[in-house]
């Protein structure tokens, strides 16, 4: 199979979608089971998948009450790319096609790459990677990337140039907070380059968000990396911790010094951050809830 097929297979998943929510479900499932089919993994036990399944859709995912492996593992059987043994024998749930999660454990379900699908990965480690890049760069955020990568346990031996943004969106975001991380107010030059300071996208660019000032905040690359994960939010003019981070000493002087207290605001008020864009970080990636002031 070509490898152009090949990632048009994976960029076509049906990904659920209920306005701007994210559901990163089966990009994660992907995501493992590549790492695994790396170390030579074909075939996953639901029983086994379950856990770590969970647990990177607590810490990639949005915030829910409720976390469910179960649902990428059986659907994306509907995608043609994965397939499932003994599915078969499971009961499904009242209501829908989705089989219950105790039916996937008691009979013992598998899932694993279509076999024509497992070989292409195998054999062509430029088309591994090329899969691997496209899930990340539709799915998370680049400060995400080398994370689910190592969490995920993928290593890549070839990579593709990355999706193409607007360049000067980051010079225009750092321009419009004047060269400072509107949280800290780090700001540090080498050569009259700017270090360690980044346009953070407050709506994902994976998710649709668009290059402009007012989707970004000028952050230093620690506040940039904990923004993307969750850790904080921006409210109104505020930065709101989540009550659910702690650290020792030094996370006090960084990050919780800065609990309740208003971000810098850009010189020109049509840079100010997008209500719209601080909502869906709220509600999409944020781990709240946020602490008393």
């Amino acid at each position: 199979m070509g490898s152009s097929k090949i990632l048009d297979e994976f960029s076509d998943i049906v990904v659920w979608a209920k306005g701007e929510q994210r559901a990163p479900h089966k990009p994660l499932l992907i995501l493992y089971a590549l790492g695994a089919l790396s170390r030579g993994e074909e075939k996953l036990l639901f029983s086994d998948v379950e856990k770590p399944l969970r647990d990177l859709l607590k810490e990639y995912g949005s915030q829910r009450k409720g976390y469910h492996p179960e649902y990428p593992f059986w659907r994306l059987k509907n995608d043609g790319i994965w397939e499932l043994d003994n599915a078969e024998k499971c009961e499904t749930r009242i209501g829908n096609t989705d089989a219950k999660i105790t039916e996937l454990r008691a009979n013992a379900v598998r899932g694993y790459f279509r076999d024509d699908v497992r070989d292409s990965l195998k054999s062509n480690k430029l088309v591994f990677a090329e899969v691997v890049k496209s899930i990340l760069e539709a799915h998370f955020p680049e400060t995400l990337h080398e994370e689910l990568q190592d969490a995920c346990g993928i290593t890549l031996e070839f990579s593709r140039k990355a999706k193409k943004r607007d360049p000067a969106f980051r010079e225009r975001v750092l321009r419009a907070y004047q060269y400072r991380c509107a949280i800290c107010g780090f700001r540090a030059q080498m050569d009259g380059r700017h270090l360690a300071l980044e346009a953070a996208h407050i709506k994902w660019h994976a998710a649709g968000g668009p290059d402009t000032e007012s989707n970004g905040i000028a952050m230093c690359s620690l506040h940039h990396k904990l923004f993307d994960k969750g850790a904080f939010m921006i409210s109104g003019n505020k930065m709101l911790l989540s009550e659910n981070v702690y650290g020792n000493s030094s996370f006090e002087e960084m990050f919780l010094i800065h609990h309740g207290v208003a971000i810098d605001e850009p010189v020109r008020q049509e840079c100010a951050p997008s209500g719209a864009s601080l909502k869906w970080h709220e509600t999409e990636v944020f781990k709240g809830p946020a602490r008393n002031l």
